[in-house]
């Protein structure tokens, strides 16, 4: 194992794109009520100010996978974080009158957050030692988690102009640290394992097969709800009249989250993919049927706040991080980019539908049918996970993931430190 190796210092440069994702989707949330409290904002401009970027982000998936044409995994990294700064610098440019800008600067953000939310966990598993895949995989989940609390602290105590410099501190910090991280999948050595080799094995019913079960667990997770729960968050604290302020509050909810990640992590490599999926699955079940039967009996406002904060704790246990690194560790090594993007587009287009799905959903079902709706997904996933993924805990699945994985360059790594 060992807590010093050279690869988990690579990750935590890694992981930094992750915090892109974090800041970026948590942003709004603050941002929005303080502008629409001191400026005439029209509700069709707030809707595109909050919205943009789930859009714009199904467009920056494919970024990475043009950009790999022409260079490896570090210098996408790099020109990420360049644009990733100067889209937030935009956002100092933003007024009453030049609203727009702000859409417009939320639009590129978007492109961003599409293109960090593919490359990080693509970039962590082609890193991790093959005996710590799950471990390294779940860092891009803790790195979103720790932005959005970091972003979620930090609004309650300075104004938007503070938070654009938050937002822009990861990336200037990653564009100078990705050159001590080695490559692992450049165009060279996509090169070398031959194009034709490569269209042959896409057309075989294996590689078929292995897309769609790996791309099937992002579906999974979006049907869950996590982003109908987080998006009437601010609602629900007012609604349980919790004594702090929502930005601590919801900070408090997502620790849920990334106590649970952090024990994935130490735990998937060990139980396995199938039994984390399941546990996940039952328990995330469990607390979204309790919070819509009590919102349908009215039971007490603090029971809904401990069910989100125990959804938070069971989603994160692997329905939450596990489809982001599922994908690019299950395909062939020379897919690995693509699956990627695939997955980022499918979870930006799922997250967009459900959330303004939601409410036209409880119009027609109730809140408890909605909720039940959710919890039955979860369940009937964490089912279908048990006996569709494979572990990278059995000798003869482990073969069988290395085959498909790039291999660092070990003689870089050891240029490095």
């Amino acid at each position: 194992m060992g807590c010093c190796r050279k690869e988990l210092l690579f990750a935590f440069i890694i992981m930094l794109t992750s915090f892109n994702f974090g800041f970026i989707i948590s942003y709004p949330s603050p941002v929005l009520p303080y502008y629409t409290s001191i400026w005439n904002i029209s509700p069709l401009h707030a809707i595109a100010f909050n919205a943009i970027s789930s859009l714009t982000a199904c467009f920056g998936t494919y970024v990475n996978t043009f950009l790999f044409k022409f260079v490896g995994r570090k210098i996408v990294a790099f020109i990420i974080a360049i644009f990733t700064m100067i889209s937030w610098g935009l956002l100092f440019l933003i007024s009453e009158k030049r609203f727009w800008v702000g859409i417009i600067a939320r639009g590129l953000l978007g492109i961003s957050l599409g293109a960090s939310s593919s490359l990080s966990p693509l970039y962590l598993s082609e890193i991790a030692p093959p005996e710590q895949k799950g471990f390294y995989g779940s860092f891009n989940a803790e790195g979103i988690i720790m932005s959005i609390m970091i972003m979620f602290i930090a609004s309650d105590f300075f104004k938007p102009w503070i938070l654009n410099i938050v937002g822009m501190v990861p990336c200037f910090i990653q564009s100078c640290l990705i050159w001590f991280v080695p490559e692992t999948n450049s165009p060279q050595m996509f090169k070398e394992e031959g194009q034709n080799t490569i269209r042959e094995s896409f057309c075989q019913m294996k590689t078929i097969k292995v897309f769609a079960v790996a791309l099937s667990a992002i579906v999974v997770q979006q049907l869950t709800a996590p982003n109908a729960i987080l998006t009437n968050l601010n609602s629900l604290l007012i609604d349980a009249k919790v004594p702090i302020k929502p930005g601590i509050a919801g900070s408090i909810i997502m620790a849920g989250q990334l106590i649970s990640i952090f024990a994935s992590a130490a735990l998937v490599d060990k139980l396995g993919r199938r039994i984390m999926w399941l546990l996940s699955g039952i328990f995330t079940c469990a607390t979204l049927a309790i919070y819509g039967v009590n919102m349908k009996l009215k039971w007490n406002p603090f029971i809904a706040l401990v069910m989100i904060f125990l959804y938070q704790l069971a989603f994160g246990l692997a329905i939450g991080p596990m489809p982001w690194y599922l994908a690019p560790q299950m395909v062939p090594s020379a897919f690995s980019g693509l699956a990627a993007s695939l997955n980022s587009t499918i979870n930006w287009l799922l997250s967009f539908g459900t959330i303004f799905a939601y409410g036209p959903l409880n119009n027609a079902m109730g809140e408890l049918g909605s909720f039940v709706l959710f919890a039955s997904i979860a369940l009937l996933g964490g089912i279908y996970g048990f006996f569709a993924f494979k572990d990278s805990t059995t000798k003869e699945n482990s073969e069988d993931e290395a085959e498909y994985q790039p291999q660092v360059d070990t003689d870089a790594l050891e240029g490095y430190l």
